[in-house]
């Protein structure tokens, strides 16, 4: 992560409403319980807000999914360009096979460990008193998606020519 200038960039949290902010609590402490989180104390800081899920079938109680808002880190970072195959060519590139398989992609971004000197700038807070830094890519950063494509590729790359084309 390079910022376009080193002053942190600190925003501050937004008052949730009691139940979106315990959805928020719980979903964060299941983050650091499972080692994608950890606890920290950073000059950075960008607010969280909770959005509602649709309703699944026979539920009545609503669920949130936690989004943390980057606009203002991704506002002052440099931008990384990196590139992404169309629809209409990765359709070509994968006919006239006999076999085809997909990777497990379903935790994402999440699969992609962000360098410990550079988890500080990406801290969001929870509520008044519980900040956490991120272990793991978050969906809304700026950079995001060309890390994780840069990964794949570089894990299934050797992949894509003669044996199999993966999209």
């Amino acid at each position: 992560l390079t910022l376009i200038s080193p002053e942190p960039v600190w925003i501050p949290p937004r008052p949730l409403p009691p139940d979106h902010l315990e959805a928020a609590l719980a979903q964060t402490d299941e983050m650091l319980r499972s080692g994608l989180a950890v606890r920290c104390m950073s000059s950075f800081n960008c607010p969280v807000l909770c959005v509602p899920k649709p309703l699944g079938r026979n539920e009545t109680k609503p669920k949130f999914r936690v989004c943390i808002d980057m606009r203002g880190i991704n506002s002052r970072t440099v931008k990384i360009n990196y590139p992404l195959i169309g629809t209409h060519d990765a359709l070509e590139m994968a006919q006239g096979y006999d076999w085809y398989s997909c990777s497990d992609c379903c935790a994402g971004f999440h699969q992609v460990k962000v360098e410990p000197s550079i988890q500080f700038m990406l801290a969001y807070s929870v509520g008044p008193t519980l900040k956490v830094a991120p272990r793991r890519v978050n969906m809304g950063g700026l950079n995001s998606m060309s890390s994780f494509l840069f990964c794949l590729n570089r894990c299934v790359g050797s992949l894509q020519r003669g044996i199999a084309e993966l999209v």
